[in-house]
């Protein structure tokens, strides 16, 4: 990111001075221009990234998906044939039973379960993406530093791992729900400066949360989180999970 040459002061005369601010305004313009223009195509190559990354996590499903069809399809085979071992003993609900002939074990375990779970950690995938947008158009030359890249990336790396780890749950993992649900994440998925953990004067609650009471200001509220949103945001539902976009 280019960094701005500050102009303290010029000097000027009577008759230089309207040329010499005209300059000036036209520099800062120029330098505002390559800074919306960087800032814009940083945020670009962070969303086809995402983009990218979520592709690989969908052919990596796909992939699953197969090949635990393909291995039950095989089984039906086999013991439609009758070339398939009857069910072991150990595996039966009553070991001592007698043999039972003609019954056999569907090995189904590793089956996939897409329940919610999968729902919830790629709704907090897709908000991760919004907000990493949201973080990269409000930073200024000065704060536009590698620290926060490398935090947003860890956050997309974080979201990715869950949606892989959180695909054979039969349960919604309670700890990440919370995590992403609690009032400080509420704050920080806020408009900036408009979300408070505790109420006061000039604020109003938004589920766990309280918004400042100012005009336009609004409460965004789903089935699993609620955000303030300021003036022109518009709330997005997420999966449930609430978003100003």
């Amino acid at each position: 990111m280019a960094s701005a040459r500050r102009i303290d002061s010029l000097y000027c005369t009577a008759e230089t001075a309207e040329d010499v601010v005209r300059c000036v305004i036209a520099e800062t313009h120029k330098e505002a221009d390559d800074v919306r223009n960087e800032v814009e195509a940083a945020v670009l190559e962070r969303i086809q990234a995402l983009q990218a990354r979520q592709r690989e996590l969908l052919e990596q499903i796909d992939q699953l998906v197969q090949t635990k069809v393909e291995n039950l399809e095989t089984q039906l085979r086999q013991i439609q044939s009758g070339s398939c071992p009857p069910a072991p003993a150990e595996d039966r609900e009553d070991p001592d039973a007698p043999p039972m002939d003609g019954v056999f074990l569907l090995r189904a375990d590793s089956v996939i379960r897409f329940s919610d779970p999968f729902l919830v950690v790629s709704a907090h995938f897709l908000m991760m993406r919004n907000f990493a947008i949201a973080v990269l158009a409000m930073l200024s030359v000065g704060s536009f530093a590698d620290e926060s890249m490398q935090a947003l990336a860890a956050d997309d790396e974080s979201a990715s791992l869950n949606l892989l780890q959180h695909k054979g749950s039969a349960q919604v993992d309670e700890e990440s729900l919370e995590a992403m649900t609690d009032p400080e994440t509420a704050v920080t998925m806020s408009t900036p400066g408009i979300a408070f953990l505790e109420e006061g004067e000039g604020r109003f609650g938004c589920g766990v949360i309280y918004c400042a009471s100012a005009a336009g200001n609004k409460c965004c509220h789903e089935a699993l989180s609620a955000v303030c949103c300021g003036p022109g945001a518009r709330c997005h539902n997420g999966g449930g999970l609430a978003m100003c976009m």
